[in-house]
């Protein structure tokens, strides 16, 4: 019994203009079993007048208008971990100054906490 998967594959092969032969081969390459592949093209009856109509048909199909886009370089894939990279040390610089400016008040109170609280409370 025939294969309907190869009797398929061998139609639209030779449909899209490929010899018989030639889309045996590719059958068999693709794993299909010889025998299978052998009996199944005993049943491809189309003729070179058919075979030329259906190549013209797919040569006249119109392929729909696609603007075509810009040329984009592809990214590099560097730039990204530099890019959180410095992300990540502008964060590191801007924690490390709010922590210095609040060492300091802290310092500052410490040091002269009680001509502070005179300064601002005028106590």
């Amino acid at each position: 019994m025939v294969k309907e998967d190869i009797l398929t594959g061998l139609t639209n092969g030779v449909l899209r203009g490929e010899s018989i032969e030639r889309a045996m081969n590719t059958m068999i390459l693709a794993g299909y079993n010889v025998q299978d592949v052998q009996e199944a093209s005993k049943y491809i009856h189309i003729d070179s007048k058919t075979q030329s109509q259906a190549n013209q048909a797919i040569t006249n199909q119109k392929t729909p208008d696609v603007k075509e886009l810009p040329k984009q370089n592809p990214p590099i894939q560097q730039t990204q971990p530099q890019n959180t990279s410095s992300k990540k040390k502008i964060i590191i610089i801007i924690g490390s100054i709010i922590l210095f400016i609040l060492l300091a008040i802290v310092a500052a109170f410490i040091l002269y906490g009680e001509q502070i609280l005179k300064l601002l409370f005028g106590q």
